[in-house]
């Protein structure tokens, strides 16, 4: 008799088990995976916040002489008509108090002169040395640029030692010319100054023979400055000491 009951005990064990899991089956319905899963709130994703790109222009204080641009406002940020301490191109320009001394010609009243600072000797039309350029300027404003060197050029391309034509192809609108003892003077004006073009050719020899009229320098005035006068051969840049 043990030996039988010790073959039915075990027995009872699976089908109890299998019972109460049928019971628990009919009464409770399998748990829905999607509606039984915790809630997890997704993270909100605000926007970073970017900088606003300024709308102030970036302006190179002290251009290489190669793009220098001249406008009627100036030769790159040196601008006609706005005084040298708070100029755009206050750094292209510095205050010699001597420029002028002199034992051999004579010292003026002021020999203070504002010079080109900071760029190298370029050369002129004639191919020779040449100081870049001149300034007229004093406490009041830049009044006058003389751009003698070959690099730098207007946004249209014309530089010293362009021809006539270019000049004329370049500037339809050209004014002038005005006819100095060497040379011509024309003309381009509009609210920020004037841009001026002298031109020269081979007549009486200021150029060798066949060569063809064009720019022998380039200046630039400020408003309510009169372009009809000539300055080419005669000494008169801008700031001369006489």
């Amino acid at each position: 008799m043990r030996a039988r009951r010790a073959l039915v005990v075990p027995l009872l064990v699976p089908v109890l088990a299998l019972g109460l899991a049928g019971c628990t089956g009919d009464d409770d319905p399998p748990a829905d995976p999607e509606t039984s899963a915790p809630e997890t709130e997704e993270p909100s994703a605000e926007p970073t916040p970017s900088e606003e790109p300024s709308s102030e222009p970036t302006v190179e204080p002290h251009p290489a002489f190669a793009d220098l641009v001249i406008t009627t406002s100036g030769l790159g940020p040196l601008t006609v008509g706005v005084p040298p301490e708070s100029n755009p191109g206050a750094e292209m320009i510095a205050l010699d108090p001597e420029a002028c001394v002199s034992d051999e010609l004579g010292t003026p009243e002021n020999p203070a002169r504002w010079l080109a600072e900071g760029y190298p000797t370029d050369t002129n039309y004639m191919g020779e040395p040449a100081t870049p350029f001149y300034v007229d300027a004093d406490d009041r404003g830049v009044h006058r640029i003389d751009v003698m060197g070959t690099s730098p050029h207007t946004p249209d391309g014309i530089h010293v030692t362009s021809t006539l034509a270019e000049l004329r192809a370049a500037y339809p609108a050209l004014e002038g010319p005005y006819a100095g003892p060497v040379s011509q003077v024309w003309w381009i004006t509009d609210e920020a100054g004037t841009l001026v073009f002298e031109t020269q050719g081979d007549a009486d020899g200021m150029l060798p023979a066949g060569t063809p009229e064009m720019v022998v320098l380039i200046r630039v005035l400020e408003p309510g400055m009169s372009p009809e006068f000539a300055a080419a051969n005669s000494g008169n840049v801008a700031g001369a000491c006489f």
